[in-house]
């Protein structure tokens, strides 16, 4: 139905400017714009189409080839589309280095066990984006 396409929480251009304002990027290659919901697009999914969820940032990370922020979408930091051992966290990825790519935000958040200290809300992190579900052409990342 949708192979071409994902499923991605777009930030607006206000939350992308702040976000990148807070967290300047390290990396070569600029994201910032988006967090994946599914890969591969489901009925379920489709159901989210055009809904602002809830997104806070809680954690920010980085090392040599990606640079990312762990959010909470709705209060909670896992994706639902996950399909392997270790599971795919809601994440904006802000930079990547010259040959890395964006999904390995995940290896990183995990590496680091960033969701662990995320169970309970931290006081000093409260930046909340804001943005809109939608349908994007699928790339390499």
């Amino acid at each position: 139905m949708h192979e071409d396409k994902y499923l991605a929480l777009v930030l607006d251009d206000e939350s992308h400017r702040r976000l990148l304002s807070l967290y300047h990027p390290i990396h070569n290659n600029t994201k910032g714009d988006h967090i994946t919901i599914e890969r591969t697009v489901t009925s379920r999914g489709l159901r989210l189409l055009g809904t602002r969820p809830k997104i806070i940032v809680r954690r920010h990370a980085w090392d040599e080839r990606v640079q990312c922020v762990l959010v909470s979408v709705n209060d909670t930091f896992i994706r639902p589309d996950f399909r392997r051992a270790t599971p795919f966290y809601f994440h904006v990825t802000l930079s990547v280095a010259d040959g890395a790519r964006s999904k390995e935000s995940n290896t990183l958040i995990e590496r680091l066990k960033l969701w662990n200290e995320c169970m309970t809300p931290s006081e000093d992190v409260q930046l909340r984006l804001y943005g809109t579900v939608q349908l994007l052409d699928k790339g390499p990342d």
